[in-house]
């Protein structure tokens, strides 16, 4: 009897822990995207407590979540993962931003241009120009919602 009682519970766990890990470049995008504007909403109301535990879940996403994915990314997503982090570590109050800088990687953006650029794939260029050009937008918006945040004036 105490078996029959416990497999509806393992089955919600089960449901509840695959909910929440992403499964593909698109719900990891998503659920990201989700975190971030929750912890954006929130973040003043947070208990050390509350952000021990929203630092756990960004450090999956920063970590091994992202690294899942990695391969996936266009130089879009990459932008806007960025424009993300820099958010959350807005949000989280570090004073220092080194951290953020640090962890993005020049080095393999340029090798994707440089990639492009060899290839001479002029669909691909256009359509990587149209992917930065909205990414830009989508950066230049996440930076402007920061410093009006901070209520810092943009000149």
């Amino acid at each position: 009897m105490k078996k029959l009682f416990f497999i509806p519970i393992l089955i919600i766990v089960f449901i509840t822990a695959s909910c929440s890990i992403p499964m593909s470049k698109e719900s990891y995008l998503k659920k990201f995207d989700a975190f971030i504007s929750e912890v954006s909403e929130n973040y003043k109301t947070y208990s050390d407590k509350d952000w021990k535990k929203k630092t756990e879940k960004y450090e999956k996403f920063s970590g091994v979540w992202y690294d899942k994915f990695k391969k996936d990314f266009t130089l879009k997503d990459e932008i806007v993962i960025k424009a993300k982090q820099a958010k959350w570590y807005y949000c989280r109050g570090f004073s220092s931003v080194n951290d953020f800088f640090e962890s993005i990687n020049i080095k393999e953006m340029k090798e994707q241009v440089q990639y492009y650029l060899d290839n001479d794939m002029q669909d691909d260029l256009q359509k990587l120009y149209d992917d930065a050009k909205k990414a830009g937008k989508d950066a230049q918006e996440a930076v402007a919602e920061i410093y009006e945040e901070l209520n810092v004036k943009i000149k």
